[in-house]
């Protein structure tokens, strides 16, 4: 009577078993250490991009500030009265490196009247559109808001100041020369940065975007604290790591923003060394199991 073999041998048994205790607990390794370092990642880029906004809502009050310094000298010796700038400040004027044009509008019968104002020679404002319906536009918001920045040209900015004393209702515009403005938020690195308004759409910032368009920007523009980091969906459907900050100052906000991928590119490759190494060990130890379980069933053949 002969005894026909069933399933596997012994040999391919042991085989078996030794190539699957590494890979699963190569397995189990690999996935726990990319969802630990996937959950520390994520945890570092909110805080960069929290920091990031900070750093931008300091360095553009400071600018702020720089761009109102240039204007107190003038402003304190305004007659409001006559609404006019003294004579004598011409001279000084002309010598200013830092403005080119200054003029305060006074609130009069429910409107604002250009009263004083000062230019310089170089300055053609005859043929620009701060002294036309667009710059009054400006004017009429800065009563609204306080403050507006608005870019003129690479180094040159509009920077509108809204005052009101004794009921007296005043708005400062001028167009100040300022570069730091555009490096600021032109520096490169992984956020993109921007300044916006609630309009949504940036004033300074690299490419094009419109967050009026954005879910987020409605919760924005109502929420009364003035910094968040969230994750949003971007409008070509791109998962973005988004933080901002209000100024305090006027409707001015910056936000800085990463694309999720992108943030996320050192996890890729930590998985692409995992799955090498994976593969690696796993060579090894099906080479090294066939050699083991042929020495352990050499003895049963020879029986």
């Amino acid at each position: 009577m002969s005894l026909k073999k069933r399933g596997l041998s012994i040999k391919y048994k042991l085989l078996i078993l030794l190539t699957l205790i590494p890979i699963v607990a190569l397995a189990l390794y690999t996935f726990v250490a990319v969802d630990l370092f996937r959950k520390d990642k994520m945890a570092y880029v909110f805080d960069s991009s929290a920091t990031v906004s900070a750093s931008l809502s300091a360095q553009m009050k400071a600018e702020v500030n720089i761009l109102s310094s240039f204007l107190r000298p003038y402003l304190a010796v305004y007659q409001s009265s006559e609404r006019r700038f003294l004579t004598s400040l011409e001279k000084n004027f002309a010598k200013d490196q830092n403005i080119q044009y200054l003029a305060v509008y006074h609130w009069d019968n429910n409107r604002f009247s250009l009263g004083g104002k000062l230019r310089q020679k170089s300055f053609r404002v005859q043929n620009s559109w701060i002294e036309g319906q667009a710059g009054r536009s400006l004017v009429e918001r800065a009563g609204r808001e306080e403050l507006v920045l608005y870019p003129f040209s690479k180094d040159e900015v509009v920077f509108l100041l809204s005052n009101q004393q004794d009921e007296k209702r005043t708005v400062v515009f001028s167009v100040l020369k300022n570069t730091s403005i555009q490096e600021i938020f032109s520096e490169g690195d992984s956020f993109e940065k921007y300044l916006v308004d609630l309009s949504g759409k940036p004033l300074y910032g690299k490419g094009e975007k419109d967050f009026s368009k954005w879910k987020f920007f409605a919760d924005f523009k109502k929420q009364s604290f003035s910094s968040r980091t969230i994750e949003v969906v971007s409008p070509k459907e791109k998962e973005v790591i988004i933080s901002y900050s209000k100024l305090g100052l006027g409707q001015l906000a910056v936000v800085a923003m990463v694309e999720k991928d992108k943030a996320l590119v050192a996890l890729k490759l930590l998985f692409t060394k995992s799955l090498l190494f994976f593969v690696a060990i796993v060579s090894a130890s099906f080479f090294i199991s066939i050699l083991a379980s042929q020495r352990l069933t050499s003895a049963l053949r020879k029986l």
